[in-house]
């Protein structure tokens, strides 16, 4: 490529000042041609409306055959495309219809009365318009991009016990690249359970145009399918920022796209629930009192003395007691104290970390100070704990960054217009034929070396090496093009790729 355009600049630099204003009118000529052509080729049309099911696409163009609104149709019939300046009064004006109506009916078709109606009848008609009218709610969503929902009501019975609960199913197409989360999952499900009666959760089936049921509620020997999902998408969130952190710290040192973290996370999802009853011995001050019982006696004899004591005559030293002070005496207390006893509930939700696990790769040549004083900043921003058996690896490597790019035509941007390449390589190959017929002719005459001096280059063997590699290259290129015009082709697109 570079011999090319370094040949095609000194072939231009060679010619004359009129063969070089020839060829760029001659040029300029050319490309206007094919501009005016590329512009008013035909009417600018744009698209009213896109991905319309048929019964949408057939309303409206009976709709715009009735306004006089000239479109045309596009994609299978699934685009309409009217004129540019007519877009948005025409759109304003299907909405007065209420079109598009999304291929479902909604509860506008209780806005006319049908005569001969039964009950039946009416309530069919009901399910139909609420299935629509969900059918849009779900729509409105930016990852889905069409819904279809199926609604199962058994009729009310007379007896509780025969009453038959509801069930739905809805179909999802999402947008290319676009996933549902398990949030918008449960807000679907919840959309639907209060809005349909006697529509439990657990009833409602939510699948995508894949076969993959989104809300799977069956359980089926204690393996919910549903709470796997929640706890691995808790999971990947936590280790994704986790990543996301470690790498917008080390990318403020080392610059972005040369760090490669990796985090893995192993979380508790086990709910603990404990209670404690702790019960001890009063403290040494009694501790509380629960109960307490006192009880005294008393006895007295009042009978009289009569005769000679015979007691102080005989014992010496007695001391003789008062009659009116003789009696018995006798008192009982019971004290009952409580025992200290302490309750304890506690509740460990789930999400607990066990155990945490980084690995993480540095462009370039490091020191080992270097991915040490890294480790101990990663450790501390994450909190690492050795003791509970948390891991950490950090390695320095020079990052692969060769890579090799193979010309297609399904690599050519989808937005680049087929009629501006073919404008471009047109062009090229005008510049190039130009070129390659001013150098023949330029060799079949005269060539002035210095005012007043000519000589004759007729032959190929007088010109300087360089020059004869040029003109063969051109030459190659030129009967490469006339055998084999599509390869030509491709390799001008590959060229322009790479430029």
């Amino acid at each position: 490529m570079e011999t090319l355009f370094t040949s095609l600049k000194e072939t231009w630099n060679k010619l004359s000042v009129r063969t070089r204003i020839a060829g760029g009118v001659a040029a300029g000529i050319v490309f206007l041609a094919l501009s005016l052509i590329a512009i008013f080729s035909g009417d600018d049309y744009q698209p009213l409306y896109t991905n319309l099911d048929l019964s949408d696409a057939a309303s409206i163009t009976t709709a715009l055959s009735e306004n006089n609104i000239p479109y045309r149709l596009a994609d299978n019939g699934s685009s309409i495309l009217v004129p540019a300046d007519r877009v948005y009064q025409t759109r304003l004006t299907l909405a007065a219809q209420g079109l598009p109506a999304g291929g479902v009916v909604g509860f506008e078709t209780f806005n006319t009365t049908r005569l001969g109606e039964t009950e039946a009848d009416r309530q069919l008609r009901y399910r139909i318009a609420l299935e629509g009218e969900l059918t849009r709610t779900i729509r409105s969503l930016d990852e889905v991009e069409d819904a279809r929902v199926h609604l199962v009501i058994p009729p009310n019975s007379l007896f509780i016990r025969d009453t038959q609960p509801s069930t739905a199913s809805v179909l999802l197409r999402l947008k290319p690249g676009a996933v549902l989360s398990q949030q918008q999952v449960r807000g679907i499900t919840h959309l639907l359970a209060t809005s349909v009666e006697r529509l439990a959760p657990e009833n409602i089936t939510i699948m995508d145009t894949s076969g993959t049921i989104l809300n799977d509620h069956a359980s089926v020997d204690g393996f919910d399918g549903s709470a796997v999902s929640q706890r691995l998408e808790l999971t990947v969130m936590y280790e994704q920022r986790l990543a996301a952190n470690l790498r917008a710290m080390l990318e403020r040192v080392y610059g972005y796209g040369k760090v490669v973290c990796l985090v893995s996370v192993q979380l508790d999802f086990d709910t603990v629930e404990q209670y404690q009853e702790i019960y001890s011995a009063p403290s040494r001050d009694g501790g509380l009192v629960r109960s307490q019982q006192s009880f005294s006696e008393f006895y007295t004899d009042n009978v009289a003395a009569f005769g000679v004591p015979g007691v102080s005559a005989n014992i010496p030293g007695y001391v003789e007691l008062d009659p009116e002070e003789m009696g018995a005496y006798r008192q009982e207390s019971t004290v009952n104290y409580e025992l200290n006893r302490t309750e304890i509930h506690q509740m460990t939700p789930p999400g607990g970390v066990e155990q945490i696990s980084v690995s993480i790769w540095i462009d370039g040549d490091v020191g080992q100070s270097e991915l040490d004083a890294v480790e101990a900043s990663v450790v501390g921003a994450l909190g690492l704990n050795f003791d509970r058996g948390d891991h950490i690896s950090i390695s320095a490597m020079p990052f692969q960054s060769d890579f090799t790019f193979v010309a297609s035509d399904e690599s050519i941007p989808s937005g680049f217009s087929p009629i501006w390449l073919f404008m471009i390589i047109t062009g090229l190959i005008l510049v190039l034929i130009v070129s390659v017929l001013v150098r023949k002719t330029r060799q079949k005459t005269t060539l002035e070396i210095e005012p007043g001096i000519e000589i004759a280059v007729g032959a190929e063997e007088e010109m300087s090496p360089e020059d004869a590699a040029r003109l063969d290259v051109i030459q190659r290129l030129k009967r490469y093009s006339a055998e084999r015009p599509k390869e030509f082709a491709q390799m001008l697109k590959s060229w322009l790729l790479e430029e």
